[in-house]
C-alpha cells in the first residue's frame, strides 16, 4: 500500500469552493440554533429535533470562539468565513437542516470502499479513515502536513484525475477545498463523513456518492462537547448513503 493514513487535504494549491458553498446554501431555510457544542475534534449545532455535525477546523493559531453568541442565530451562512471555526460551525448548522433524498439507503459504507478498492487498479483517499489499513493495491493518501509515506496536499492535482476510485472526506467541505477536489477527480468519487453535507446538489459537482449521518439524539451533543469522536456517537447517528442517477 502506498501512502499512510491521514486527517485531510488543505491547502493554499486547492482553489475555494464558493460555487459549491452558495449552492448548498441556497437549498435550505436558515433556522436559528436552539443549541451549540464545539470540540477538538467535532461541532455540533441542534435545530430543531436535528443535530448537524462538522469537523472542528483549527487555524494556525488557536481560535477562540464563544458558541453561546450564536444561540437562537442563523449560522449556515458562518461556513463561508476564513475564520475555521467559524466555517465549522456553519458547516455543522447546514447538516441540521439538509434533508436527505434520492437514491437513499442506510448503513456502513467501508465494506464497499474496501471491496470497491480492492478491485481498482489506483485508489485515492482523501482524509484518514480506519478502513485504510485493509486497502491493498496503489493507494495513495494525502495530506497537508505529509508524514512518512504519505504525498502532500499539492499532488492532488496530478494524481486524482488518474484513479479509478477517490474517497474524499466530508471535511473538505468544511476547509473549502471539496469543489475543486471534485473537478479534479477522475474515477468514481466518494464524500464520506460526518461533516457531509447530504445534499444533491454535490452530485452536480462531480460526486457518485454521499455517505453522511443524520442524528436528533440529545446525546451527540455532549459527546462532542466532551471531545468525542465518531466512534464515541455512531450509536446515535443513522448513517445515510445517497447515490446518484
Amino acid at each position: 500500500m502506498h501512502g499512510v493514513r491521514a486527517n485531510q487535504i488543505v491547502g493554499e494549491e486547492i482553489a475555494s469552493q464558493m460555487g459549491l458553498t452558495e449552492e448548498v446554501l441556497r437549498l435550505i431555510t436558515d433556522k436559528a440554533a436552539d443549541d451549540i457544542r464545539t470540540g477538538l475534534r467535532y461541532t455540533a449545532v441542534r435545530i430543531g429535533e436535528r443535530v448537524g455535525l462538522a469537523r472542528t477546523m483549527h487555524g494556525q493559531c488557536q481560535e477562540q470562539v464563544d458558541a453561546r453568541g450564536f444561540i437562537q442565530t442563523k449560522l449556515a451562512h458562518l461556513v463561508s468565513s476564513d475564520r475555521p471555526m467559524e466555517a465549522s460551525i456553519g458547516a455543522a448548522a447546514i447538516n441540521a437542516q439538509i434533508t436527505p433524498g434520492g437514491r437513499m439507503t442506510t448503513g456502513d459504507i467501508f465494506e464497499r470502499i474496501i471491496e470497491m478498492a480492492n478491485r481498482s487498479e489506483s485508489t485515492a483517499v482523501v482524509g484518514w479513515f480506519p478502513f485504510i489499513r485493509h486497502l491493498t493495491g496503489k493507494v495513495y493518501v494525502f495530506e497537508k502536513r505529509p508524514r512518512e509515506g504519505c504525498l502532500p496536499a499539492s499532488e492532488a492535482e496530478s494524481i486524482l484525475p488518474g484513479c479509478d476510485l477517490v474517497v474524499i472526506t466530508g471535511s473538505a467541505f468544511v476547509n473549502k477545498t471539496l469543489e475543486r477536489l471534485l473537478e479534479i477527480s477522475g474515477g468514481y468519487t466518494m464524500v464520506i463523513g460526518p461533516s457531509t453535507p447530504l445534499c444533491p446538489v454535490l452530485f452536480d459537482f462531480g460526486a457518485d456518492l454521499l455517505a453522511g449521518v443524520v442524528s436528533k439524539a440529545e446525546q451527540v451533543l455532549d459527546i462532542v462537547g466532551q471531545d468525542g469522536g465518531t466512534r464515541d456517537f455512531t450509536r446515535f447517528v443513522e448513517r445515510i448513503i445517497m447515490e446518484s442517477g
